[in-house]
């Protein structure tokens, strides 16, 4: 199975399916600029990291001894009322094995690490911000540093933390996501797309693009790898997980190449809408976004604005609760069904996660269509 998603919407999700199955593979966009994340892609011009960490820590096998002391630390946040001499000797002592978050860690992951960590406070510069970084994104971070890239670094961390799943970067590129809105305004950074550290948008998003800089709008392209394009075409289920529509999954397609490798696997691919409201989803409803994300693909394959809505090689069903009080509007069953798209209706949600998705359940669900 291969999911596009952002990277903390499917947390119980993956919880729950690493007790199924150890065969997936996770794509996430590297186009965060929100918070701690923005400072550490300023000073060191590298992609966003965050969405891997969560990922990798919903992955870990939960039967490890020491995996509470592994999410404990990659998702601890310094604090931000702290000086940032207090942060560094803190780090330290991670590094010199001296804090108690550190030492139930068992080797070589401990070992991992320290030499992140070290490698971080080397290179970084003296007036980087320590407010609230996660440790998880330093030590993420100091890996990147040491190789130059991040795939031989989530090799090493998987590995070693015993990562149920294969968790990659759609692309490897330091871009940002820009949106443009029906009233005309541009929004550059998807920290201004989100709704979460802005006030929610007031005008449709009518286009994605990326910018080679967050200060100006500066439109630029890129390309799939051979080895993310590989892993699309041989998936026996493609996910387009629930999350941001936009900044989680649309601007996963943006790099070209992506839409092309979709087309060409000819197994089942399934789109599994938000439940609730989605900040950026502004005037959107439920059977507008199916639409929005078979055009969007097929724009990404042809390059034509207007290509007519009639691809089944992008989706072939929409996985939604039978209860249709979650959703913004109905889904007509008969006009996708005409396009060769199935529309299944099931028991996917429970008092006790909602507004999300029941874990346990679309679990099933989705392991029923693989």
């Amino acid at each position: 199975m291969l999911f596009f998603s952002g990277g903390s919407a499917l947390r119980h999700l993956c919880q729950e399916l690493i007790a199924h199955t150890h065969n997936s593979t996770h794509l996430l966009t590297p186009f965060d600029s929100g918070g701690s994340t923005a400072e550490l892609r300023k000073c060191l011009n590298i992609p966003a990291l965050g969405d891997l960490r969560s990922r990798l820590t919903a992955l870990i096998d939960p039967n490890r001894k020491d995996y509470r002391a592994i999410t404990q630390l990659f998702s601890f946040r310094l604090d931000t009322h702290k000086s940032r001499d207090a942060s560094i000797s803190f780090i330290q002592e991670l590094i010199d094995g001296k804090s108690s978050m550190i030492s139930p860690i068992s080797s070589p992951l401990k070992q991992i690490i320290q030499e992140y960590l070290r490698t971080f406070c080397v290179e970084i510069d003296k007036q980087f911000n320590y407010n609230q970084a996660a440790i998880g994104n330093l030590i993420l971070a100091g890996g990147y540093l040491k190789y130059s890239q991040i795939e031989p670094c989530l090799f090493e961390l998987s590995g070693a933390m015993s990562v149920r799943g294969k968790v990659r970067l759609t692309v490897n590129e330091n871009y940002h996501l820009v949106a443009s809105l029906a009233d005309g305004k541009t929004l550059i950074g998807q920290h201004n797309i989100t709704g979460k550290d802005t006030p929610p948008i007031d005008s449709p998003i009518q286009s994605l693009h990326l910018s080679s800089t967050l200060e100006t709008n500066n439109p630029v392209r890129c390309s799939v790898s051979d080895i993310n394009s590989k892993l699309i075409k041989n998936a026996d289920l493609i996910c387009y997980s629930p999350g941001s529509f936009y900044s989680s999954l649309l601007a996963n397609f943006l790099p070209e190449g992506i839409s092309k490798a979709i087309s060409q696997n000819p197994n089942p691919k399934v789109y599994i809408p938000n439940l609730g409201s989605d900040p950026e989803a502004h005037g959107l409803s439920t059977e507008k976004s199916i639409e929005k994300l078979v055009r969007f693909l097929s724009h990404h394959l042809s390059n034509e604005k207007n290509r007519a809505l009639k691809s089944p090689n992008f989706l072939t069903h929409v996985l939604i609760d039978h209860h249709s009080q979650y959703y913004e509007g109905e889904v007509d069953d008969a006009k996708w069904a005409k396009l060769g798209i199935k529309i299944m209706r099931c028991d996917l949600t429970s008092d006790a996660y909602a507004p999300y998705y029941d874990p346990k359940k679309l679990s099933k669900a989705i392991l029923s269509l693989g």
